[in-house]
């Protein structure tokens, strides 16, 4: 991968992080300052770079993976998912949560980011989201919008 691909992804994953970090702070009257955090690849991964959320203190997770992205809605995916690992790994918070439903939300891939035609029994509609599977399933506010 080269430099420039390279810093696009970087860069991505930053912008993201500010739409997931504006989420939480209207949610969260306490929420953590959270960043893109680049790592060294102690892991031998093979990826260009190892990038984790981390808090301020710089106690960071990232899940399974380190964050990648080809595009901003692979971006929303990555981060948003990495937050709520983080949240609950080091924090033990759930977040966000379902008003209607008093239970935690996932993230919903926009359409092509999933394989198959429907998640959690849904068809795919609207961009990235948090998604609550509570009677059905809806959306609960597209990524960056939600406490709008």
């Amino acid at each position: 991968m080269s430099d420039e691909a390279e810093g696009r992804m970087l860069g991505l994953l930053h912008v993201a992080m500010v739409f997931v970090q504006g989420d939480l702070e209207r949610d969260l009257p306490d929420a953590p300052q959270l960043h893109v955090h680049v790592v060294e690849d102690e892991w031998r991964s093979g990826y260009p770079f190892v990038a984790r959320i981390a808090d301020d203190g710089e106690k960071w997770w990232g899940g399974d993976e380190p964050l990648y992205a080809q595009d901003a809605d692979g971006a929303l995916v990555a981060v948003a998912g990495a937050v709520q690992d983080l949240l609950a790994a080091v924090y033990r918070q759930v977040w966000p949560l379902c008003p209607t439903h008093a239970h935690g939300v996932h993230v919903r891939p926009a359409p092509g980011e999933h394989h198959g035609e429907t998640l959690y029994g849904q068809p795919w509609i609207g961009p990235v989201a948090w998604w609550c599977r509570g009677d059905g399933g809806h959306m609960l506010a597209e990524i960056g919008r939600l406490g709008l």
